[in-house]
């Protein structure tokens, strides 16, 4: 059985292809350069009417946008390989054991594999095991939500990276706690969103509307365009904690993907 990693929520659909790269000038210590380009199978499921709907182009300018994001890192991607299934049945996610499923039939080791599918129940994506699984690694994407915010914030997953809103508001506004609580990353403030809850109840107009507290009763400035959140208020990037932490994680790891 696959060890799910982390799901990415619906609303990551609205994730702006527009960029704008964060500042990491100011920060004491030099991010890491792993100088790599990682390469992708793009698994394309045709559906029950025998249709792709997705297109190579519009594959290869997501993964292009994505590239923006993780740059500062000295990590980019390509799509090396198009892989066509006429089996309609996976295109459809309809129970978890297809992800087992999918893997066992084309996964392709030491690359990044990346399945195109019509649909998956609740979510944009997911992400199961990790950059440093050679042979088990994966993200299976909404065709419909093919986008460089939804794919950046999947491979953020795939890199070990957790939601901002990780832990369901545990972390602190004052950031005492932010080692051990929520997506403990310091410089990623404090996001009190529960998966799946109402949108509404947190953002109007990409103003953050949410009157609940932290246990110190202290109110919460989350970042809205952070790639992990699930806020619909554009895709900014990652932050210097984020991305250092998506480097240390290759770092370490044992076996290299291609």
């Amino acid at each position: 059985m696959i060890r799910f990693f982390l799901l990415a929520g619906v609303l990551a659909l609205a994730l702006s292809t527009q960029l704008s790269a964060q500042s990491y000038t100011t920060q004491q210590e030099t991010l890491p350069c792993l100088n790599k380009k990682f390469t992708i199978v793009a698994h394309i499921f045709k559906d029950s009417t025998g249709t792709f709907l997705i297109s190579q182009g519009s594959i290869n300018s997501a993964v292009d946008g994505m590239n923006q994001f993780f740059k500062p890192i000295g990590v980019s991607f390509e799509v090396c390989e198009f892989r066509y299934h006429d089996n309609f049945q996976f295109d459809i996610m309809d129970v978890p054991a297809k992800a087992d499923e999918i893997r066992n039939l084309w996964h392709d080791d030491y690359r990044v594999n990346i399945y195109f599918i019509t649909w998956l129940p609740d979510f944009c994506g997911m992400a199961y095991n990790g950059i440093s699984d050679p042979t088990g690694n994966g993200i299976i994407i909404r065709k419909n939500c093919a986008s460089a915010g939804t794919l950046s914030h999947e491979m953020g997953h795939l890199f070990g990276l957790a939601h901002t809103f990780s832990g369901n508001g545990t972390e602190l506004v004052n950031g005492d706690n932010c080692e051990t609580e929520g997506d403990q990353i310091c410089d990623t403030p404090a996001d009190p969103y529960i998966a799946l809850a109402p949108m509404e109840d947190y953002v109007k107009d990409c103003r953050f509307i949410y009157p609940g507290t932290d246990a110190n009763g202290e109110y919460y400035i989350p970042d809205l365009g952070n790639i992990m959140s699930y806020y619909q208020c554009g895709a900014c990037g990652f932050t210097w904690g984020q991305l250092k932490r998506m480097a240390d994680n290759y770092l370490s790891g044992g076996v290299k993907l291609w």
